[in-house]
């Protein structure tokens, strides 16, 4: 019986040999198949590949315009020559001239004697928060008049003089105004520090002029 023993114990160990080199085998061959990865094969993003891979277009600027009048055609010209020194290239502005046979209307006070009575009167119509007039100060019938605003139509004049009136400005009139002659000048702006300075040179030069925002259509 001893020998039997003997060979079963062998038998055993054979088996175990044998399976131990077929997982052995199989795993070699997976390793195959699933090749390794070379360290030096791996590269992190820089900044510069992140900003590459991820940048995003930045959003449209919308070009910001501006509407400056109105002037008499010998200011105009000076206006132009101002805006000029300032750099200003002649495609990012244009003189536009009233035709003769304009259909607009404006609320008005009548020509004052002289400039200082206009800007006493425009003084106290600011006082009574009438913010939007300025002086006429070109060579027309209506130097030294007050523009209180400008309208499409006669109801649209009417209607705004009847406001004003409410609030104890008796002088103040509405009626037709051609407007032959007066020029305004519309500007694309070419950033916040330009517009800065057009506020400087409308406010020490021109101040009875009108400087404000406008649509950038032609």
């Amino acid at each position: 019986m001893r020998w039997l023993f003997v060979v079963l114990v062998l038998t055993n160990g054979l088996f175990f040999y044998l399976m131990s080199q077929s997982v052995e085998q199989q795993e070699s061959q997976a390793m195959v198949k699933h090749p390794s990865v070379n360290p030096e094969s791996i590269r992190l993003l820089s900044e510069t590949d992140a900003n590459t891979t991820l940048s995003i277009p930045a959003p449209a600027v919308e070009p910001v315009c501006l509407e400056w009048g109105s002037f008499s055609v010998e200011d105009a010209e000076q206006a132009k020559a101002s805006l000029q020194a300032m750099h200003l290239q002649d495609d990012r502005f244009k003189l536009v001239t009233a035709p003769e046979k304009s259909s607009q209307f404006w609320v008005f006070v009548p020509p004052l004697k002289s400039r200082a009575e206009a800007q006493k009167k425009l003084d106290e119509l600011k006082a009574l928060e009438v913010a939007d007039g300025y002086i006429i100060q070109d060579n027309t019938g209506q130097r030294f008049a007050i523009s209180l605003g400008v309208f499409s139509s006669k109801e649209g004049a009417d209607k705004y003089l009847a406001q004003i009136r409410q609030k104890g400005i008796k002088s103040a009139k509405a009626g037709p105004r051609g407007g032959a002659g007066l020029v305004t000048i519309k500007i694309k702006s070419v950033g916040s520090d330009f517009e800065a300075a057009l506020v400087r040179l409308k406010q020490e030069s021109f101040p009875d002029t009108l400087l404000k925002a406008a649509g950038c259509g032609e």
